[in-house]
């Protein structure tokens, strides 16, 4: 596996800029840290090889053997393509906390597409920028090429593996298994992309201009999720993240969980912004898949989300001076304190909106219930 390595002094650089604290208080800075005519429409479901939403059962352990968490391996170093610089996952102030995690029921997986109709059945028109289910069995269609191991200690390890892939043969695995001795006081093991414009470069830079989506963006991701405890009292793990800045000058806005009820909840949209949790959200589901869509637009200062097509929350006025969208990560980031989590990740794709999505109260799954324009 081609992992990408940051060199000594430049982690440490790195980790001198990340304030990975979950208790940052909401006026905290961070200066570091889409008409015209259509002939056809389509659903795109052969993207992924979707299998009606049942999950395929095991067939065995990693595609490379690697130690376990308690003995990572070491990867010749690659000083030629900087790293990223870690950013802060952090945590809102909520209002809302009903005090224990609900225990759900586990269900099938909420991946299969249902029939189109009604509004769902007009076509809008989007663009795909990037996708990735791990069939390649690397992180070619990475950043980097790699999905940051190096960047933990013994207490964390990610891969590549053929245990609960959603669709095909692959999923992406991490886990923690001890405290984090990471002098940024987190957790690290996640993919990343820098955009230059529409591409996706193969090795950061952190310079230059990411891409832009006046319209904003969607992408929609399936996280199966395994943890020992409830979040919440400063301990959290985040999602995915998104910078609209190359050199990570502007403030991030994540996504994770970091409350006893469950639900998942964005951050940093404050001090401007506010975030209000949709009536009935549910929490996030442990052990089966689960898909998350996330709209994003720093033009509108607008975030939606939305849990297996139920909306969960809604994040107004945003404020960012660059609006293009630059660094971006999914994966297991998370505060030093965890110490029991497991998390595959699969189907990952990204879409550029080429006109408005207006309606908040339904998840733009974009090429499955929603049809895209051809």
């Amino acid at each position: 596996m081609n992992k990408h390595l940051i060199s000594a002094a430049l982690l440490a650089c790195a980790l001198c800029a990340c304030d990975g604290a979950i208790t940052s208080s909401p006026n905290d800075d961070i200066s570091v840290d889409p008409a015209t005519a259509v002939s056809d429409v389509r659903f795109g479901r052969g993207r992924f090889n979707r299998d009606a939403g049942t999950a395929p059962t095991a067939d065995g352990g990693w595609v490379t053997p690697t130690a376990d968490a308690g003995t990572p391996t070491p990867t010749p170093v690659d000083a030629g393509t900087p790293t990223p610089t870690p950013v802060d996952a952090g945590s809102p102030t909520t209002t809302r906390d009903a005090g224990t995690t609900p225990t759900p029921t586990p269900t099938p997986d909420a991946g299969s597409p249902s029939s189109c109709v009604g509004a769902g059945c007009t076509c809008v028109r989007a663009t795909e920028m990037w996708s990735d289910g791990f069939e390649t069995g690397d992180y070619s269609n990475w950043t980097g090429r790699g999905y940051g191991d190096p960047w933990g200690d013994s207490c964390q390890n990610n891969a590549i593996t053929t245990v609960h892939p959603h669709t095909g043969r692959y999923a992406q695995r991490n886990e923690i298994v001890c405290a984090s001795s990471d002098p940024g006081g987190v957790h690290r093991g996640y993919g990343g992309l820098q955009f230059s414009g529409d591409t996706v470069l193969p090795g950061h830079t952190n310079t230059g201009t990411g891409l832009s989506a006046p319209n904003g963006i969607v992408t929609t991701f399936y996280t199966w999720l395994e943890a020992g405890y409830a979040f919440g009292d400063g301990k959290w793990i985040s999602l995915f993240t998104v910078n609209p800045t190359c050199g990570y000058t502007e403030r991030v806005i994540t996504l994770g969980l970091d409350n006893r009820d469950g639900i998942m909840r964005a951050a940093h949209y404050w001090p401007e912004g506010t975030q209000t949790i949709a009536p009935g959200a549910p929490a996030f589901p442990m052990g089966r898949w689960v898909r998350v869509t996330v709209y994003l637009n720093f033009a509108n200062g607008q975030m939606h989300v939305w849990q297996d097509g139920q909306s969960v929350l809604h994040v107004n006025n945003i404020v960012r001076t660059t609006q293009t969208m630059c660094q971006w990560h999914w994966g297991l980031y998370a505060s030093a304190d965890n110490t029991d989590v497991v998390m595959y990740e699969d189907d990952k794709v990204v879409w550029r909106m080429e006109q408005p999505w207006t309606d908040f109260t339904r998840e733009p799954w974009l090429g499955e219930s929603q049809a895209v324009c051809d």
